[in-house]
């Protein structure tokens, strides 16, 4: 499957299971919000049907919580996740690949 941001994706449920994996998953994206860098878990379109699959994910893998609903996405990250302070002038909330 394609997403929106122009590069393949699996499952999320199936990347949370390979993710880490050498030659499986390579690099992880991020989200910045309030000066903080992010691990995004998975990110699903803020639809019903978007928000019925994120549910479903969260009910699934209870280490996981919702970061933002935000420029039509839910956005997830592991709950233990901080986030990594960044510079101000860096700051950018949007997806990062």
């Amino acid at each position: 499957m394609m997403s929106d941001f122009g590069r393949e994706q699996i499952n999320a449920i199936d990347f949370r299971k390979t993710c880490g994996v050498p030659g499986v998953n390579f690099a992880p994206r991020y989200y910045t919000l309030q000066e903080r860098k992010f691990v995004i878990l998975a990110d699903f379109p803020a639809t019903e049907h978007g928000c019925a699959e994120a549910n479903a994910y969260l009910c699934t893998f209870d280490d996981a919580r919702i970061l933002t609903i935000r420029d039509g996405r839910v956005i997830l990250i592991a709950a233990d996740d901080e986030g990594v302070p960044i510079a101000p002038a860096l700051m950018e909330e949007k997806l990062h690949e």
